[in-house]
């Protein structure tokens, strides 16, 4: 599910990219605690849940990299 803002193209591409960076902090957290131990099912579900967001993301980001 894409979310519509209201902000200039410029300023929704940089929200984008700084909530891209937190994530990926996240997903290198979740990879390097797998090294560690097994992750419980909530911590898969939250894993997959932030993966379709980055997916989510990178697509709306194409979208404001086409409009421009």
């Amino acid at each position: 599910m894409l979310l519509r803002y209201s902000l200039p193209p410029a300023d929704r591409s940089h929200q984008i990219r700084e909530e891209l960076a937190g994530l990926y902090i996240e997903q290198t957290e979740f990879y390097r605690e797998s090294a560690r131990a097994k992750h419980t099912d909530a911590e898969n579900a939250q894993y997959e849940k932030r993966r379709k967001r980055i997916l989510e993301l990178f697509t709306e980001l194409d979208g404001l990299r086409k409009a421009a």
